[in-house]
């Protein structure tokens, strides 16, 4: 009898032991949650300039690493930009030279100009956008203005003029 009883509590930690660890193969092939909520990583690329987007380099979900070139922007508004503000500044930096009476005036504007024609040729140099991580991109952040082109919305946003 005594026997018995420790053939039935061995039996039954085994059939324990054999159900936990069915239950655990169980969960690690086909997991589950009650609260149903996801983590994911949401990033957005923007350029630092605005432009229109003359190339794009990715397409959707391709992989990209940090610094990859994504897209390019057309540099032309960028450049008259650069050449307008050259332009003051050889006109100020020729002011002053000639005038003597209005140094200052000419020095106060030569500086003003030169910071514009340093912002202008920053900007210039940043007609293009890189990825800012390692990871997937993702298409509806491809377009300007965050347009997707794909919906019937887009297509009319993207067919009418700016």
């Amino acid at each position: 009898m005594k026997h018995v009883k420790v053939l039935i509590l061995v039996g039954m930690a085994a059939l324990l032991a054999i159900g936990l660890y069915w239950w655990w193969h169980h969960n690690t092939i086909y997991p589950s949650t009650d609260d149903a909520y996801l983590q994911a990583n949401i990033l957005s690329i923007a350029p630092q300039v605005g432009g229109r987007v003359t190339e794009v380099r990715v397409s959707e979900n391709a992989y990209v690493e940090a610094g990859a070139v994504m897209i390019n922007l057309d540099t032309a508004t960028l450049q008259a930009a650069a050449n307008t503000a050259q332009a003051q500044f050889d006109l100020a930096t020729q002011s002053a030279g000639a005038s003597g009476s209005s140094v200052a005036v000419a020095h106060a504007r030569l500086v003003s100009v030169t910071a514009a024609l340093t912002e202008a040729k920053a900007l210039f140099g940043l007609g293009v956008v890189v990825a800012p991580i390692l990871g997937p991109a993702v298409g509806a952040y491809l377009h300007p203005l965050g347009i997707d082109p794909q919906s019937s919305a887009g297509a009319s946003e993207l067919a009418s003029p700016s």
